[in-house]
């Protein structure tokens, strides 16, 4: 099993499972995205699984907000 990028995937589960922090799908959704852009695979996997839960506006303010951080 291929391991997440590093810190990029552990902030992105914590927002996701509320450890830690409170709960927020959008940054979740923005640190996969990040942890995706370094390394292919799971994280892709969990970014996408994110982005079905997220509002059609959620997710575009969201990938917006990748495409400022330069990620694709």
């Amino acid at each position: 099993m291929q391991t997440l990028p590093g810190h990029y995937a552990t902030r992105a589960k914590a927002y996701r499972d509320g450890t830690g922090v409170k709960v927020d799908l959008m940054k979740s959704y923005i640190w996969f995205s990040i942890a995706a852009h370094i390394e292919k695979g799971e994280a892709q996997t969990e970014r996408d699984k994110i982005a079905a839960r997220l509002t059609a506006s959620q997710l575009i303010e969201a990938q917006n907000l990748v495409r400022k951080l330069h990620c694709p």
